[in-house]
């Protein structure tokens, strides 16, 4: 195994690539290791896990999931239907609707939908949810131009998450209580920072 030495803000840093057990402490240096893909750090006894890269996401192409809307201006969860969560490091795939992330910190929330209603003219509402609760920041709208033709929106926030939280979508029709077809899903969270 290879050791290197470098220097972060003047302090000697020695790193330890895939080391298998806790090093020993060497002259007060702090250890910085890998240990089962996370990175730990070690000084002066003390062992804090450091997180790399975080990131996941879920996406729906080509369905057809109906939203029943039985009040107007009120947000529903998109919460069952979509099948697949994508490339989970860090996140937690819930199965049908959601990504939970497993380390607290400053996460990038990207999302997308493509939907439809059975008139023209619906505004329809759409963002992301933290823990079911709908969430201002990222939210976006469109209007369906045409009965049963899609129509995009998208949104992107920055937001503090705590450890186990669940990031889900949301759907609301501004016009009326009339059901909402989502046809395409896509949700990507990025730790960006603590």
């Amino acid at each position: 195994m290879a050791t290197t030495n470098v220097k972060t803000h003047g302090t000697d840093v020695v790193y330890l690539e895939d080391y298998g057990a806790d090093p020993a402490l060497i002259g007060g240096r702090v250890a910085i290791y890998q240990k089962g893909g996370d990175f730990m750090v070690k000084d002066n006894d003390d062992i804090v896990s450091v997180v790399k890269d975080v990131y996941g996401g879920m996406y729906l192409h080509h369905g057809s999931l109906t939203i029943t809307v039985s009040v107007q201006s009120t947000d529903y969860e998109i919460d069952s239907g979509v099948t697949t969560g994508s490339a989970l490091q860090g996140c937690t795939f819930g199965g049908d609707h959601y990504v939970a992330v497993d380390h607290p910190g400053t996460y990038l929330i990207s999302w997308s939908l493509a939907v439809d209603t059975a008139m023209a003219n619906d505004e329809i509402e759409g963002g992301f949810m933290i823990d079911g609760a709908a969430q201002d920041a990222g939210s976006s709208h469109t209007c369906v131009v045409a009965a049963s033709k899609s129509s995009a929106m998208a949104g992107t926030a920055i937001v503090a998450l705590t450890a186990n939280q669940q990031i889900s979508l949301f759907v609301a029709n501004e016009s009326a209580a009339r059901d909402i077809v989502v046809e395409h899903v896509t949700l990507t969270v990025v730790r960006v920072g603590e």
